[in-house]
């Protein structure tokens, strides 16, 4: 099941329920928090951004969908799943529908994922070279971008829309931050 997304969630045995893309964080610097997403880190500025997971319906069939995480704006995280969403069409605030930066691993070759997608341009994320197309996601414009990390594939959606969507420079920073080679997170009581 090449399609499937994999979120490695080191906390996520350990813990039950809940915001399985928050679990997978530890604090860095004061003022920041460290996450990761399959091998990939990445850091952002609490101050100005929550990761909350997110359901992705694969670009080339949507009837598949995958898990990730999205990183919005702070001050949006309490309306989530509250109804009457102010900036939202639907009737209760979805994550999938804010402003805000989602990022997947998909278990599949670059090669093969980019063959499957339709009107892209070559882009370049994070230093890596992959293809970029327009689309929507949550019902709002979205810019998605793939890359390929190691033997996978790294989906990123990008959304600048959106009642009170996190401003550029901070999804910039998570961007630039990326760090395809982390070290593997510390287990707990050992080696």
């Amino acid at each position: 099941m090449r399609w499937i997304a994999i979120l490695a969630v080191a906390a996520l045995a350990a813990c039950s329920g809940g915001n399985e893309a928050a679990n997978n964080q530890s604090a860095t610097k004061e003022g920041y928090r460290q996450a990761r997403i399959g091998n990939v880190a990445l850091e952002y500025e609490t101050a100005k951004l929550v990761v909350t997971s997110v359901t992705i319906p694969l670009p080339y069939d949507a009837e598949r969908e995958i898990r990730g995480m999205k990183l919005i704006a702070t001050a949006r995280e309490a309306v989530l799943d509250q109804p009457n969403c102010p900036g939202q069409e639907a009737s209760v605030c979805r994550a999938e529908a804010e402003g805000g930066l989602t990022l997947t691993i998909l278990n599949q070759p670059f090669a093969e994922f980019s063959a499957a997608i339709r009107n892209t341009s070559p882009a370049t994320f994070a230093g890596r070279q992959g293809i970029t197309w327009t689309g929507r996601f949550g019902g709002k414009p979205a810019t998605f971008t793939a890359i390929p990390v190691e033997q996978q594939t790294m989906m990123s959606i990008r959304q600048t829309e959106g009642e009170g969507a996190p401003d550029a420079a901070s999804l910039d920073a998570v961007i630039a931050s990326l760090n395809f080679n982390p070290p593997p997170p510390a287990t707990k009581g050992g080696k």
